[in-house]
């Protein structure tokens, strides 16, 4: 069963989504654990850092559906192993700083590759577009957002 963007799914299957997100999300908290174990942090600031790596993810899948940068569905956002070894890498050369300094570098030079190729829209009318994503909010901002620039 698909839903478009402006379809509105049974409560079930939504808290079920919900509860496969998170799932998801927890297997690759390995990552940054593996990353703050290089770095030998406290256990304390290990912790919080976790946390904050966790709100983290909640806002950037809020902004990849949000906003004109994703593909406007619920696509969620998890750690990845692609910046591991560089990571640990920034962490023997200049620490936790250097470290998060290159992921957030990283990121903002993806979300403007993302902008400039129009990576993960779906093509309005589309043959794979359902019929809720055909005419959707998404579409109509990015329209917009597109006349603007």
């Amino acid at each position: 069963m698909r839903y478009g963007s402006d379809d509105r799914p049974p409560v079930a299957t939504m808290w079920l989504a919900a509860l496969q997100l998170c799932s998801i999300t927890t297997v690759f908290i390995i990552y940054p654990l593996v990353l703050l174990r290089e770095t030998g942090v406290p256990p304390a600031t290990g912790a919080a850092i976790i946390a904050l790596s966790f709100l983290m993810l909640g806002i950037a899948t809020v902004v990849q559906v949000s906003v004109p940068f994703g593909p406007g569905i619920l696509v969620p956002v998890t750690f990845t192993p692609a910046y591991l070894v560089p990571a640990i890498a920034a962490v023997k050369l200049g620490g936790l700083p250097l470290a998060f300094g290159m992921m957030v570098f990283a990121g903002v030079v993806e979300i403007l590759l993302s902008i400039g190729f129009g990576c993960g829209r779906p093509a309005p009318g589309g043959p794979r577009a359902s019929p809720g994503l055909r005419k959707s909010r998404h579409h109509r901002a990015v329209s917009r957002w597109r006349a603007r620039a």
